[in-house]
């Protein structure tokens, strides 16, 4: 018996009575302080998501996300409406010759309105046993405040079985130099601590338009010097040097 479930709806099916859960609680949380823990998170039917559960290893989790208005953070301090993510967002051109991602944010509509959807076109040098490849990935995604979180359904083919998963990625909006850019925790570490920039987890907005049904296939992906404090610094692949000052 063969059983047909789209990555989309998987996602839906295994993250969004999560998703539902997470803005619920960001109305009754008076501090709006960010759920922990959500950061690529893998759900599964045989392992369904518990408090206790942990994230994988990477990126770093002992990073938070709350701001102090207060101080002279770099990053947006008001809560953001949905349509302020809505756009085109690519990766860093330093890094294509080995990843890229491009991810429209789009607003939804109807019943999912206090949603948005994304679609998302990536590559890596890597390869991946037995990972079921899809052209162009579509999901769900919930803001809160200055976080966004990603729903992703993934799938494996290994000795004629599929495995089937989703996960929860979380960016956080950050604006540098009239730039809007989403950093992962791990680039998000290294900008707040150490004022650098570590390409492989920030994506730049190329487009702030609506962009439902434009094409991802052709998008120009942006410098990352466009975000330096100093254009004349050298770049160096972060992947094995560290993330670069800017």
């Amino acid at each position: 018996m063969s059983l047909t479930c789209s990555p989309y709806s998987l996602a839906r099916i295994l993250c969004l009575p999560f998703l539902i859960a997470l803005l619920s609680g960001c109305a009754d949380d008076s501090e709006n302080q960010s759920p922990p823990g959500l950061n690529h998170t893998v759900l599964t039917a045989d392992n369904p998501p518990s408090q206790n559960q942990e994230s994988e290893p990477h990126p770093p989790q002992n990073i938070t996300t709350e701001i102090d208005s207060t101080s002279n953070s770099p990053l947006d301090s008001s809560n953001s409406p949905l349509d302020s993510w809505c756009g085109i967002y690519a990766s860093t051109s330093e890094v294509e010759g080995y990843t890229g991602t491009v991810i429209a944010i789009e607003p939804a509509a109807g019943h999912y309105s206090k949603f948005l959807t994304y679609r998302k076109r990536y590559f890596t040098d890597v390869s991946i046993g037995g990972l079921i490849e899809q052209d162009e990935i579509t999901g769900e995604c919930v803001a809160n405040s200055d976080v966004i979180y990603f729903s992703e359904a993934y799938g494996f083919l290994a000795n004629g079985h599929i495995t089937l998963a989703a996960r929860l990625d979380e960016y956080t909006k950050v604006t540098i130099n009239d730039h809007v850019v989403l950093m992962r925790e791990d680039a998000l570490e290294a900008y707040k601590a150490e004022n650098k920039l570590y390409d492989y987890g920030i994506l730049v907005r190329i487009d702030d338009r609506d962009p439902t049904a434009k094409s991802l296939t052709s998008i120009k992906h942006p410098s990352i010097k466009i975000l330096y404090e100093n254009t004349d610094h050298a770049w160096k692949d972060p992947f094995v040097n560290g993330a670069n000052p800017r």
